[in-house]
């Protein structure tokens, strides 16, 4: 599932890291939400417990945005 989905449909990944902390996989995403691409940037943090989960959040976040921009 996108995280990004809770604030917007539209947005622009302008870097995306994660890594694992304290036991958690931490997903900190710098993106551009949609408001006429006028917004300054916002960067948000999203916790997992479950690799899979993480991997499959930045996939999903990088797949979007992707799509979004064309």
């Amino acid at each position: 599932m996108n995280p990004l989905h809770t604030y917007t449909d539209r947005y622009r990944v302008i870097d995306l890291w994660w890594r694992k902390r304290c036991g958690r996989w931490e997903v900190n995403v710098n993106a551009q939400l949609d408001r006429d691409w006028g917004d300054e940037p916002v960067t948000m943090t999203f916790l997992y417990d479950d690799y899979d989960e993480a991997a499959a959040a930045v996939e999903d976040i990088h797949r979007m945005s992707d799509e979004r921009i064309r």
